[in-house]
């Protein structure tokens, strides 16, 4: 009986983990949505990096491959920005009335 009321003791303490367990990732993507409305950027470089961070853990080899990629695309963008940004070369000078003729 005494083996019987352990085991009992040990389930209901596991349920309540799990139950919070449930709780804090319910919590957790409360806040994540509400980040995502107040401050999309940050959360989204957030969630990103953390991303990167397991995929690094996970498959080094993929992670590297992902980060070339996201370069790539840096480089990519940052160039196209400076050739939309530079400035358009005057034109011919206009005439205008010289005192001096």
């Amino acid at each position: 009986m005494k083996e019987f009321l352990t085991f009992l003791t040990a389930v209901v303490i596991l349920a309540i983990a799990q139950t919070l367990t449930s709780l804090l990732g319910i919590v957790l993507l409360i806040f994540a949505l509400l980040g995502v409305i107040a401050y999309p950027q940050r959360t989204f470089q957030l969630i990103a990096s953390l991303s990167l961070l397991v995929l690094a853990l996970k498959e080094p080899a993929y992670c590297i491959a992902a980060l070339s990629a996201i370069g790539a695309v840096v480089l990519l963008f940052d160039r196209l920005q400076t050739r939309s940004k530079q400035p358009v070369p005057p034109g011919p000078p206009l005439l205008t009335h010289d005192s001096d003729h």
